[in-house]
């Protein structure tokens, strides 16, 4: 229960992460126009909020069992991917008061779930069997990631296509792809209204995928503090 609960919300959450933190760029700088140097700054919270707080967030999991930090965790990266969502399809291009804030509060979240999550992965199976879980865990974000780039991929080149609809002329690139020069300035904005649908899209799909890793880890890691008592009745027999 509580090992494979803790592996589908890591799928989930690392689906997640990983379609919202390819395409996002994608659609900031072939979409938005912004530059590289600006667009690489959403990638700092998550990094920053995860060396700062993994320490003391694993201490706080320790007191209190890692159920209530991971779940709490996911859903406020739901909300930030929710807020992305939202953004995009109001078609509001604000980078530094927008896009980048709901990407602090994601980095946020994730820092809340990190490490928790590989306490539930270790405290979930046998002693001697930790290895092996926490290899387990790490292939299944991997392979969320993975998967997410690709499913992710087509939905997005798909809602793209169905926006665009009567504006497909021959020169309009794909999705992620930079505008070329001399587009019409109607296709050019039903290009960029196109590129934020299919975001918009993602980042629901994704804000989903949080919430529901939020109630399986509410529903299926423990909510006990260390030391657990499985650990005592080890000791005992």
């Amino acid at each position: 229960g509580a090992f494979a609960g803790a592996n589908v919300a890591t799928f989930f959450l690392y689906f997640a992460l990983s379609a919202n933190l390819f395409y996002l760029p994608m659609l900031l700088i072939a979409g938005w126009g912004l530059s590289t140097a600006e667009v690489g700054f959403i990638y700092l919270p998550l990094s920053a909020s995860i060396a700062l707080l993994s320490g003391p967030v694993g201490q706080l999991s320790d007191r209190i069992g890692p159920r209530f930090p991971i779940a709490c965790g996911s859903l406020v990266v739901a909300f930030a991917f929710a807020g992305l969502a939202l953004l995009t399809h109001a078609g509001i291009h604000n980078f530094w008061t927008g896009t980048f804030p709901l990407m602090a509060l994601m980095g946020l979240g994730m820092a809340l779930v990190v490490s928790p999550l590989s306490t539930a992965i270790m405290t979930a199976v046998d002693d001697k069997d930790t290895g092996a879980a926490s290899g387990i865990n790490n292939a299944v974000s991997r392979i969320g990631g993975l998967i997410a780039v690709a499913a992710m991929g087509s939905l997005a080149a798909w809602v793209y296509a169905n926006a665009l609809d009567g504006n497909a002329t021959p020169g309009v690139p794909g999705f992620g792809e930079p505008a070329t020069a001399g587009l019409a300035p109607a296709v050019d904005a039903a290009r960029l209204a196109a590129s934020d649908a299919a975001f918009a899209v993602v980042s629901s799909v994704t804000a989903v995928l949080c919430l529901l890793a939020a109630v399986i880890a509410w529903t299926t890691i423990s909510g006990e503090r260390l030391p657990w008592p499985r650990r005592a009745e080890n000791t005992q027999s």
